[in-house]
């Protein structure tokens, strides 16, 4: 029995339930465990792949790069997971598929055109998708049932495209470095795409909605959000209620990636494109493109010894497996194109850290001055107040100046606690200063 965890990335009131709607779109028979990421819900890192064989994200009326707290947690984690547990399948939905793109260095943006996209829409596979026998065998499976799909009629044969329903204003803009491109839209340059190990999946349209649900959830609300104009309602009132999509296909090929992976993607990305990528056309992301702080990545030593682990691992799967000395290579190829992105993410992350760290020295020697000047400003008061005691009142006089020196005293003391605070901050401004001058100019990263 397959098991599996649902990233419920909805909080909406209206979609309450909908994890049981996508329990049923994978493995009949299969264990779920539901994590709200809205409530900052997420699986242990640790022992990941021992609880789960596949992951799946949903979709969301949240932007993948707003700045809620749960976004960068979940962000954080998905960059941490794939690197760590390359064995575990995850499939992001629309929303899904975003944040899954921008954790792993890819850029998210508004759709080019500024318009919402909502409708049943026609979708171009690459070689790369319709190379995989995942993907085949889902053409053969609904193939064998009359009227599953807009491309029922194409028989065996893989189809071009496929039809899906879509509902968004954001799309992945530019796909992580190495990734893969498997679909694309006259709507959204990045429909569906992977990256070399096979193990990730997004796909911007929704497979697991109905017309109807659609219809009902979704219309109403964007347009009277002013998301659509009159005639755009229309027009996808009339293709919702009309146009037929490729849902059962596109489910079916989810089930059977979850039971398989995509291990071919990484020898038809190579022979389809230069360097590798079958992304042609589509811009990467930068390798600077993500901020310092955007995310905690793993340090190189660990980015290294994972990778190298998965090399490993894949090397000694291949040696032992009965397939085609192609497919060990295949898979040993992959595990090779993962350990170099993993270094490149941990390198640009140890990169940051001076910037972080120059960062945190102004702002406490900042914090530093603040105490000295309100500790400074608080003597002289107290010193004021001494001063203009009226001479007739000297019994008073001498009270009040027994308070005041107390108070004197009491500065004292403050001042010399933060003295010893200073010292040590002065310390720890040494020894960042050390390895700013061994890093490099910070300004210029």
């Amino acid at each position: 029995m397959l098991r599996f965890a649902f990233l419920d990335c909805e909080d909406a009131e209206k979609w309450r339930g909908h994890e049981e709607m996508a329990h049923s779109i994978l493995q009949p028979g299969a264990s779920w465990e539901h994590y709200r990421c809205f409530n900052r819900e997420l699986p242990p890192l640790e022992g990941l792949a021992d609880r789960f064989d596949g992951l799946l994200i949903s979709g969301s009326h949240y932007s993948a790069y707003g700045q809620q707290q749960w976004i960068h947690q979940l962000e954080e984690w998905l960059q941490q997971a794939v690197a760590q547990h390359p064995q575990v399948r995850i499939i992001g939905m629309c929303f899904g598929c975003q944040i899954l793109a921008k954790a792993l260095g890819g850029r998210v943006g508004k759709n080019a055109d500024g318009r919402f996209v909502l409708g049943v829409e026609t979708i171009q596979l690459k070689p790369a998708l319709q190379q995989c026998a995942a993907f085949i065998q889902a053409v053969q499976d609904v193939a064998a049932v009359p009227g599953a799909g807009a491309t029922a009629g194409s028989g065996t044969a893989c189809p071009s495209s496929v039809r899906l329903i879509e509902s968004h204003g954001d799309c992945v803009l530019a796909l992580p470095a190495a990734a893969i491109l498997l679909a694309e839209s006259s709507s959204a340059p990045v429909e569906m795409w992977t990256v070399p190990g096979g193990n990730v999946l997004g796909v911007q349209g929704h497979a697991e909605l109905s017309a109807a649900d659609t219809l009902e959830k979704i219309l109403g609300a964007i347009t009277a959000a002013g998301r659509l104009s009159a005639d755009e309602a229309k027009k996808a009132e009339r293709s919702l209620r009309k146009d037929k999509d490729d849902a059962q296909l596109v489910l079916c090929f989810y089930r059977h990636f979850m039971a398989r992976g995509l291990p071919e993607v990484a020898a038809a990305a190579g022979s389809s494109a230069p360097g590798g990528s079958a992304a042609a056309g589509v811009p990467a992301a930068e390798p600077g493109a993500r901020a310092a702080n955007d995310g905690a990545e793993l340090p190189v030593s660990t980015a290294a010894r994972v990778a190298a682990e998965q090399a490993g691992s894949a090397r000694s799967e291949a040696a032992s497996s009965p397939s085609s000395p192609r497919a060990a290579g295949t898979s040993t190829a992959a595990a090779a194109a993962h350990l170099v992105e993993q270094l490149r993410l941990a390198v640009g992350a140890e990169l940051s850290k001076p910037v972080a760290e120059q960062q945190l020295l102004r702002q406490c020697n900042e914090a530093a001055a603040g105490r000295y000047q309100h500790l400074a400003e608080a003597a002289a008061s107290a010193r004021g107040r001494l001063q203009d005691l009226p001479a007739q009142q000297q019994q008073q006089q001498q009270h009040d100046g027994h308070a005041s020196t107390c108070l004197l005293d009491g500065l004292g003391l403050q001042v010399q606690a933060l003295e010893a605070s200073v010292a040590q901050l002065d310390k720890a401004s040494r020894r960042l200063q050390a390895r700013l001058d061994f890093a490099g100019d910070g300004s210029a990263l």
